[in-house]
């Protein structure tokens, strides 16, 4: 199953946050990839270019971000998923 998801991030802000994601579970990255076991099954995050992205006056840097998750349970995903939006959430007041 894969799932993409368009983020307000760099790639170095990205790694930069990673290990917070997979704060007790074992990761490889590769250039632009990361892979990990999920559950009883294995996942792959792809990182796509950087593209700069303007909104009225604002100018935002965006990356596409592909998770492809393979033998993986629902369940497993929603939690991950929901780790991930904890760990790359920008607050604001």
């Amino acid at each position: 199953m894969n799932i993409k998801r368009e983020m307000t991030i760099t790639h170095a802000d990205f790694f930069r946050l990673l290990p917070s994601l997979f704060e007790d579970r074992f990761f490889r990255r590769d250039d632009l990839s990361i892979f990990s076991n999920l559950g009883d099954g294995s996942m792959e995050i792809k990182l796509g270019p950087e593209q700069n992205k303007r909104l009225g006056s604002l100018d935002l840097m965006v990356t596409e971000i592909t998770f492809h998750f393979t033998n993986v349970g629902e369940s497993d995903r929603r939690i991950f998923l929901e780790k991930l939006d904890q760990v790359y959430q920008k607050g604001g007041g």
